[in-house]
C-alpha cells in the first residue's frame, strides 16, 4: 500500500489521508481507491462548494468517514467522487471503464441524493420560519420517502 500512496506523489498532508483511506483494504482495491483520488483530484482542482469549502478536501473527509466505517473500496471510491458528475465528462462512461458499475451507480445515487438539497433547505428554512410542527414533519416525512425510493444501494 505504501507503494501505491508515494507512486502518486500527492501532496504531503493529502499522503497521510489517502494512506488512511486505503487502510485495511486488499491491494488491488486500494489501488482502485487511489485511483479515484488521481481523478477526484483533477476533476476538482481548486474548486469550491458553496460553503467556500473544496471540492476535494469535502470529499476526502467523505471517504475517510466511510473508511473509518469499515465499509468496502467502492463506497469509499463513490465518496471520493461524490461530485463528479459536475466534474468529469462523459462521468457515467468513465466510472464504468474506471471502477466498475457499482461505484457508478453509488455515485449516480450521491448525485440524486445532492438534488435534494434545496428540499431539505426548504423545510428546514419553514421551520425556523415558525410553521406549525405538524407541516413540518410532514415534510420531513415526505423527504424520508422520497430517499427510500431514490435509493438503490444503502451505502448511498
Amino acid at each position: 500500500m505504501v507503494s501505491v500512496v508515494h507512486s502518486l506523489q500527492p501532496a504531503s498532508g493529502e499522503a497521510d489521508a489517502l494512506s488512511r483511506l486505503c487502510a485495511g483494504l486488499p491491494e488491488e482495491a486500494a489501488k482502485r481507491a487511489a485511483g479515484a483520488f488521481v481523478l477526484a483530484r483533477e476533476a476538482y482542482g481548486e474548486k469550491t462548494l458553496g460553503t467556500g469549502e473544496s471540492i476535494l478536501q469535502h470529499a476526502l473527509g467523505m471517504a475517510l468517514i466511510v473508511a473509518s466505517l469499515d465499509l468496502d473500496a467502492e463506497a469509499r471510491i463513490a465518496a471520493l467522487l461524490f461530485a463528479a458528475s459536475d466534474h468529469v465528462k462523459d462521468c457515467n462512461e468513465r466510472l464504468k471503464a474506471g471502477f466498475g458499475d457499482t461505484v457508478a451507480g453509488l455515485v449516480a445515487g450521491l448525485h440524486r441524493l445532492g438534488s435534494l438539497r434545496p428540499l431539505t433547505r426548504a423545510a428546514a428554512g419553514g421551520a425556523a420560519a415558525g410553521e406549525g410542527v405538524a407541516e413540518v414533519k410532514a415534510q420531513t416525512e415526505i423527504l424520508r420517502k422520497m430517499l427510500l425510493a431514490m435509493v438503490d444501494d444503502i451505502r448511498v
